[in-house]
């Protein structure tokens, strides 16, 4: 009667752990991301050839996403990585006793946006102790980004620019519980992928429609572009 009663207990502590892990859970994460990108390109003149290198080094950028663990295990992320609107004028102006005019200047509006989606497998997590947790998500980010210049002079001609893209990325992940509803998060995104349109267009009236834009596509294996986020997360 013992053994009957003990194997019992057994089986309800076994149902009310895989109960428990099969409890699906909503949190809301906000995330500082940290990040280096290094770019390359040539260009070139009529005798010669030129490297252009460009480095951006970011320390403190906060991103806000959501987080949905289903109750097979599996989680998937949605986070706003990047939203930006902005309006830039300047110009330079010539003065004198009467009046002034003005000899350079534009208008300046960009707009960014991104978004990364992540999905991470329950295959794919482990227990590393009480409270800590290893992962790898998989993941993809599509992302916009547009400027128009419109000069204040006549000898210059109104601008646009656009690209158009997705990169895709694998990030091993640490978890720590630091409370029922309070996680500590910290990752590392590594681009795989990156591929993008770029449209550049320049309203010169002398040249034809067709001669005013630019389009051009460029792939990248293994960009040089490396990120670090840390966040806490916040169980609903």
């Amino acid at each position: 009667m013992k053994t009957i009663k003990s194997l019992f207990f057994l089986c309800l502590l076994c149902f009310g752990a895989s109960a428990q892990q099969n409890i699906s859970t909503l949190k809301l994460k906000i995330y500082n991301q940290s990040s280096f990108i290094k770019n390359e390109s040539n260009y070139w003149d009529a005798k010669r050839i030129f490297l252009k290198s460009e480095k951006e080094t970011t320390i403190l950028r906060p991103t806000f996403a959501i987080a949905y663990t289903a109750k097979n295990g599996n989680t998937h992320e949605l986070e706003l990585n990047r939203f930006d609107l902005s309006f830039i004028s300047e110009k330079d102006e010539l003065l004198d006793t009467i009046n002034s005019n003005i000899v350079n200047g534009q208008e300046i509006s960009s707009f960014n946006l991104s978004f990364r989606y992540e999905y991470t497998p329950s295959s794919k997590k482990s227990k590393l102790n009480k409270n800590g947790t290893f992962s790898v998500s998989y993941g993809v980010q599509p992302y916009i980004y547009n400027t128009k210049t419109i000069p204040l002079i006549t000898t210059n001609f109104p601008e646009s620019y656009t690209q158009i893209g997705a990169s895709g990325f694998i990030a091993p992940r640490y978890t720590y519980q630091l409370s029922e509803k309070l996680f500590f998060d910290v990752n590392l995104p590594f681009n795989l992928i990156d591929f993008n349109f770029t449209a550049n267009k320049i309203d010169n009236p002398t040249k034809t429609k067709s001669e005013r834009k630019t389009i051009s596509e460029n792939f990248e294996l293994l960009p040089m572009n490396y990120n670090l986020r840390i966040g806490l997360a916040y169980r609903i």
